[in-house]
């Protein structure tokens, strides 16, 4: 999909428990905008962590972390 950085397959890191911290607001999540999924709380256990990508999915990646349970995306994940 256009706009991804990262294929299915890829390995990627999701960003820190620092980043997430220090970017939080008063619910926990970080958010990024109109039409991106926020990092929310429940997302914090994997901060730090490698893992492959799944799948991609309408500008999100399905990660095998987390048994697909969350959507991630560009801005969730280190560079």
């Amino acid at each position: 999909m256009a706009g991804l950085k990262h294929g299915i397959g890829d390995t990627v890191q999701i960003k820190s428990r620092e980043w997430y911290d220090k970017n939080k607001d008063k619910n926990g999540d970080v958010r990024f905008g109109f039409g991106k999924e926020p990092f929310i709380s429940k997302m914090a256990v994997y901060c730090g962590q490698k893992a492959w990508i799944k799948k991609d999915d309408v500008g999100d990646y399905e990660l095998d972390v987390d048994r697909g349970g969350w959507f991630w995306n560009d801005l969730m994940l280190e560079d």
